[in-house]
Parts: structure tokens; sequence; C-alpha cells
């Protein structure tokens, strides 16, 4: 459906007008009453507009848009014009209510959308983006305790995972922006001024450092791609996913419905599967945008030095007066000079003795603890005790478990199986581990050393 067979095609004429901002107040009061009230009385608007737009309505003449206006009329007057304005243009409809002969303002569903989209473009937010990540998780989470609400959870999912990387692309692109401008500005102070007061203050406090400590994504994105690939690969849940949207009305048919739950099944699970790296473009992005500013920091001040640094000056003025320049080519007199010494019929060669050079031991690397430790610490962030001792307990077969019987199908579970020699150290851990002599080869030349677990009393 075209968009304009939707909306009014006056509506978005009072957004163009010279009072325009007097509109946008007005309609962000109309949408603030939305959110407090189901029913809004005429009455109430009128007043909530007198006290908003008060000094504001006072100057204003409305004549070229209200014949009945000639400059002085009351607030109270132009309060009714830029009520009838918005109603003509179809921002606004009226209704009586049902028991009474009150009339109500109604805003039509489309006006709502537009109006939250422009108050949210002028209000400042700090993004929650672990909140996207935990949302995802916990309605998928839910899904299998509660089993009638899994396309819902489904739906949910898809909903706050195309949300978390659009939020993501949003912020790559205003940084892009934001690098474009260090090129057009002349001025040291107004470079300054627009990293400190604004990229600082709107992209690097509120966005990047919140990014740069996000957790959820390595804590929980396992447990997302878990879920959707049983939901895809179990048979039951797929049924049911494909019967209980096809029996709500969701879709015409089970050949509609299983395309469509596929497709937002493999769609969570791509974004999901490359968001680190979207999450390094947007570092390498900022980081690229701090590198600029600061060389171009540096052009301004050593080009304002210095004769060199008034004749830059001289030349960036004559650039936008051509009057200049031309005065300039009749005052300045320019004389090209040379001479002759020396080095002017040949260069002489430099002569240099050659050297030899000699030989340097090969530096050799002995292992460090420390880096050592802050890899284990690394890995353990991401993977959960319960995890670890979930891969062993659920391998084991009675009380013990040889690493022989433990097949690494991926790199998940060959870093869960070192970290299970690790957990089986920890007083809480439900199994101890006993390392056996000799080394096996396994899987595309993997070594691991041969070792027993067993279940602790």
């Amino acid at each position: 459906m075209s968009l304009f067979n939707i909306i009014p095609s006056r509506l978005f004429s009072p957004l163009s007008s010279p009072k325009k901002d007097i509109y946008v107040a007005a309609l962000f009061v109309l949408y603030d009453l939305f959110q407090d009230q189901i029913a809004i009385s005429r009455t109430d608007v009128e007043i909530a507009l007198r006290e908003a737009l008060d000094e504001r309505l006072a100057d204003i003449d409305f004549s070229d848009e209200d014949e009945d206006d000639d400059g002085s009329s009351p607030v109270s007057a132009k309060v009714q014009i830029v009520i009838s304005i918005l109603r003509r243009s179809g921002w606004i409809e009226f209704e009586s209510s049902s028991d009474s002969f009150v009339e109500n303002v109604t805003l039509p569903f489309y006006s709502v959308a537009l109006i939250r989209a422009m108050k949210e473009l002028t209000e400042e937010r700090i993004r929650e983006y672990n909140g996207y990540v935990y949302a995802t998780y916990a309605a998928l989470r839910q899904s299998d305790d509660i089993t009638d609400y899994r396309l819902p959870a489904l739906n949910t999912a898809y909903e706050k995972t195309n949300q978390f990387i659009e939020e993501l692309k949003i912020l790559y692109n205003n940084i892009k922006r934001y690098h474009q401008r260090i090129a057009k500005m002349e001025d040291v102070n107004e470079l300054l001024k627009d990293h400190f007061d604004s990229y600082y203050v709107e992209i690097a406090k509120k966005i990047i450092e919140p990014i740069r400590t996000i957790d959820s994504v390595p804590r929980f994105k396992n447990q997302i791609l878990d879920i959707l690939d049983r939901m895809e690969n179990d048979a039951d849940i797929l049924s049911s996913l494909i019967s209980g949207g096809v029996a709500k009305g969701f879709y015409k048919d089970d050949e509609e419905a299983e395309a469509d739950i596929r497709t937002k099944i493999h769609s969570i699970m791509d974004i999901y599967s490359t968001v680190e790296r979207t999450l390094s473009e947007i570092d390498a992005k900022h980081s690229a945008y701090i590198r600029s500013s600061i060389e171009r920091m540096r052009y301004m001040l050593s080009s304002s030095r210095g004769t060199k640094g008034n004749l830059i000056s001289v030349l960036k003025a004559c650039r936008d007066d051509t009057t200049l320049l031309q005065e300039m080519a009749y005052s300045i007199d320019l004389v090209s000079t040379k001479h002759i010494d020396s080095g002017s019929f040949f260069d002489r060669i430099a002569r240099r003795a050659k050297d030899e050079g000699g030989s340097e031991p090969v530096a050799r690397y002995g292992e460090n603890e420390n880096e050592i430790a802050a890899l284990f610490d690394e890995l353990r962030s991401q993977y959960g005790s319960e995890e670890i001792d979930g891969f062993i307990l659920s391998r084991m077969d009675g009380d013990e478990l040889d690493s022989h019987d433990i097949q690494i199908e991926d790199l998940d579970s060959f870093l869960l199986l070192i970290l299970a020699t690790i957990r089986a150290q920890e007083a809480d851990s439900p199994y101890e581990c006993h390392f056996a002599d000799g080394i096996e080869e396994r899987n595309g030349g993997i070594s691991i050393a041969h070792c027993l677990f067993r279940r602790r009393k």
C-alpha cells in the first residue's frame, strides 16, 4: 500500500510553514497528553496549549494562514487557530463522547508514529545495548518453559535483535559523519568545540564507552544460538511453532509459516554470528576519528605559526575574496633569482663505508605466567561454571569419564575440555581430574593430555 494512501496529502504542510516550530511544539504537547489519557477532551488540549505556548504565541501573526487573525488576537484565539490548522492538515481528529456532549481530540495512528519519531530525534537518551541482547535471550529461554508462547518469543527475539544491530549501524554512520566534518573545519577552536562538546558528549561518553563494556554478547551468544538451533532442528518444536502461527491467523498455511519462521531464525543467528566483527569495526572507526582529529589539529597549529602561517591565511582569504587577489597581483612584485655555486654543475657523490654488520643471537621467549593467567581468565568469562560442569557431567557414564570418550567436535568443545581440567581443581567442582601418561592425537592434529574425570563424592 502506498504511503500517501494512508496519510493525508496536506499532513506535512504545517511542518514546512514559517511557523513550523509552533506546530511541532503543539504536536509534542498533544503527544504528552496522549501518553497520560485515553480520551483527551478539547478543553484539556486548549488549556495545555495555552500553558505551553503562551509566550511564543503572543507575538505570532497568523494572518497569512487564517483570515480572522490580524496579529492582535488573544492567545486563546491563536490556540484555536493552531488546533484548526492541525485538524485541517490531518494531524488530529475530533469525535463526540458517547455518554456526553464533550468533544474529544484523537490522534490517528500515523500521527502517533510520526510524532514519536520526531520526539525521539530531539531527546537525548543513553542506549542500553545490553538490554537488547538480554531481552532476546530471556524471550527464547522462557519459550522452553512456556511452550504456548514459543512463536511470540521468537518474534520478540527477532525484533530485539534487529533493533540491536540497527542501533549499532546508526552509531557507525554517526561516527562517519563526524569524521567527514573534520576536513571542513578551518579553526582549531571550532574543531575542539566539536570534539569535546559534541562528539565526546554525544558519541564517546554515552555510546562508545558503554559498548566497550558490553558483556551480554559473549555471555548469552552461545545460549541464544543453541536455542535457535534446537528450534529449527527439533521436529516437535518447529511443528508447534508452525501450527501455532497458522491457528492464530498469522499465516495462511503451513508452508508460509515454516518459511517465515526459518527466515527469522536464520536472521537472528547470522547477526549474532557476526556481531563481534561489527563491534570491532565501530571501535576501529572511533580510533580513526580520534587520529584524524589529532592530525588535523596539529596541521592547523603548525600552519598558523610564522611567515608561512601568515601567507597561508592570506591565500585562504583570497579564495573567498577575488578583489583582494587582484589587489595583490598589482601591489606585490615577485622576482625569481638564481645563483651559481660549486654544486650547480654536478652533484658530488657522498661515499659511505660499507657496514657489514654482525650476527645477532636468535631471541628465545619463555612462557609468561601472567599472559597465560590472563588468557584463562578471558576464557572463563565466556563460559560459566554451570556450562563447564554440564559439558563433563552430561558425557559421564556412571562416575568416570575418560578423555578417550570425549568427542572434540568444534572449538567450543576443545575450550570447554581445557577449562574443565582447571575447574576440577576448584573446591565446589562436582568432579576431579587425574592426568595419565601419554599424549592423544585427534581431530586434525589437536593434541590433548590423557586424563580421567571422576565424580566427586
